[in-house]
């Protein structure tokens, strides 16, 4: 009876395990893809439209940690960085190896409750994604207290989003690492194995969606082929899913752990309801209202 759980607990850290570590190994694998693609083609031209640098974002005299064929970054942040720091492994490590050992403990506690807490975690960690993303999109700027670098930064890759496939693994998740261990922590410390297994996979979800989030604006190229195959079995965020959201106004698609929410929130004007309830609440307009391009018929959408 002890032996099952024990046995589906060993499964399930050497799956998430492997998942971290191939999210790793493919930053090697696209360093010495686009290396080989350099030293081949030293005079390859961007395969993306280059846009307005502007003075104050431009990033001058840094080295991306994974360059790309692409224009070059632009970094909204003040402070932000291309650049991969001990650090950044450390808090992933820290984070991987917490969610690891609480699912691992919920296992040998009870395989069918750990089992329905991740099946619970990964079908929700979608939906969650959608909703930070419409409220960073939408909402708030650098003066927000608390959440203002996340409104900022993904309001910024509007403008430049490019950038972010110039991050490495490490230094595209490591804030939401960082930000995921003081609650998983509690949760550890006051529910039961299976609903710390809960919140530690939901909150490991966000983690991947950023990474898969990163992988939808790489070029197919630069992917190595078992990342192309995730996409194409759709079983991860697509990069034709992700794209239909960068089309002005950006006013759907949110979710982008799977993308396979967007369907149904989409459908069912979920984000056209919160809008309303929020100008009528407080009376500030998305910036999905604000674009040139569509915000009208958004906002007109919303209220009527």
């Amino acid at each position: 009876r002890i032996q099952r759980p024990r046995s589906m607990a060993r499964n399930a850290c050497r799956a998430l395990s492997l998942i971290a570590a191939a999210l790793a190994a493919a930053d090697g694998y696209r360093l010495g893809h686009r290396a080989l693609h350099r030293s081949v083609h030293p005079q390859a031209r961007p395969t993306l439209p280059r846009a307005a640098v502007s003075s104050s974002t431009a990033v001058e005299g840094e080295v991306a940690a994974a360059p790309t064929r692409g224009p070059p970054p632009e970094l909204t942040i003040p402070g932000d960085t291309l650049e991969t720091l001990p650090s950044h492994v450390a808090w992933t490590a820290a984070s991987t190896a917490l969610v690891l050992f609480l699912l691992g403990r919920a296992f040998l506690a009870s395989w069918a409750h750990a089992a329905i807490a991740l099946a619970t975690a990964l079908a929700l960690g979608d939906v969650v994604t959608a909703f930070i993303h419409f409220g960073t999109d939408n909402y708030g700027n650098m003066d927000t207290p608390v959440v203002g670098h996340v409104c900022a930064a993904f309001q910024g890759h509007h403008k430049a989003p490019w950038t972010i496939t110039h991050r490495s693994f490490y230094n595209n998740v490591h804030k939401i690492a960082r930000t995921a261990i003081p609650p998983t922590l509690l949760a550890a410390a006051t529910l039961p194995p299976a609903g710390a297994a809960f919140v530690a996979c939901l909150l490991y979800t966000q983690l991947l969606a950023q990474e898969f989030h990163r992988w939808s604006h790489c070029l197919p190229g630069d992917l190595a082929p078992w990342q192309r195959r995730l996409q194409d079995s759709g079983l991860i965020l697509t990069r034709a899913e992700h794209l239909r959201h960068h089309q002005a106004p950006f006013h759907a698609h949110y979710a982008i752990f799977l993308g396979a929410a967007n369907p149904a929130l989409d459908a069912l004007g979920v984000f056209r309801r919160l809008e309303r309830w929020i100008y009528r609440w407080n009376g500030v307009e998305p910036n999905c209202w604000k674009e040139e391009k569509g915000g009208s018929d958004v906002r007109r959408a919303a209220l009527r």
